[in-house]
């Protein structure tokens, strides 16, 4: 018997069954995986996690944290954002996403997503979280960027344009005001074309949540339920071996989801 470590890290194609397009992630262990199992005739070969040890986990498939294993690789500098824009069907949950806070998104900067991506990142978490948008805990924030972050999860809970403030004709110098925040950002999840928007700030927030609304719904993908696996009979391993050759484990918020 063998069983791949699941922190593969960067590793060899093998087959084309599971892209290997998301490195670090399932996806690198779905490589190994499908490997031993072809050298193994189809048998003996488990999952070989070594959590007491210091082999490390996957890393996720979406948000900053993904594809980190081509972070500081300077051969392939430039590549890991075009990895992290080439990953859909994640996980579906039948919870709202737990923690929205900013530790989620501090992902490293080098090729992924900027430290303004971050706050829309968390922007959408917060406002996809149910959590009361004025308690909302933003301690690791500026009062600034805290302030933007719960302006646009307003926006983005928003059913109707009306259920928003009324745009001023005078908007403010620099950044944009709470209102155009909050209205770029209805834009955004209402899938607005940002050159359908007259008002220039309102379509700058537009255009800078729009791509990451975009992912969290790619990230809440069409892959089964935990629970609905359950309910149909599947088993705990037949449930890990599924997640983890699809790319889509749902076992911690740092394997191969970042869903938790």
């Amino acid at each position: 018997m063998i069983a791949p470590i699941l922190n593969q890290g960067e590793v060899r194609t093998h087959g084309d069954r599971v892209a290997n397009d998301c490195a670090g992630s399932s996806k690198s262990w779905a490589q190994a995986y499908l490997y031993a199992v072809e050298r193994m005739g189809g048998q003996g070969v488990a999952l070989g996690s070594d959590v007491n040890g210091l082999a490390g986990l996957p890393g996720p498939r979406f948000g900053t944290h993904a594809a980190t294993a081509l972070v500081g690789d300077d051969r392939r500098t430039g590549e890991r954002r075009d990895q992290i824009g080439a990953q859909k069907d994640g996980v579906r949950y039948d919870a709202p996403l737990a923690d929205y806070r900013a530790n989620r998104w501090d992902g490293d900067a080098e090729d992924g997503y900027s430290p303004e991506e971050a706050l829309a990142f968390e922007a959408v978490a917060l406002a996809r979280s149910g959590e009361d948008l004025a308690r909302a805990d933003s301690s690791e924030h500026s009062s600034e960027d805290a302030e933007w972050i719960r302006h646009a999860a307003t926006g983005l809970r928003a059913e109707r344009p009306e259920d928003l403030p009324a745009l001023s004709d005078d908007p403010p110098e620099g950044d944009a005001d709470a209102t155009r925040v909050q209205r770029g950002a209805f834009h955004a999840r209402a899938g607005t074309d940002p050159a359908d928007i007259p008002d220039a700030q309102t379509r700058e927030v537009c255009r800078h949540v729009g791509p990451i609304w975009r992912t969290f719904e790619d990230m809440h993908g069409p892959t089964r339920l935990v629970a609905e696996a359950l309910r149909a009979g599947a088993t705990s391993t037949s449930m890990s071996t599924e997640w983890l050759t699809t790319g889509c484990c749902p076992t911690s918020s740092r394997i191969c989801e970042m869903w938790g």
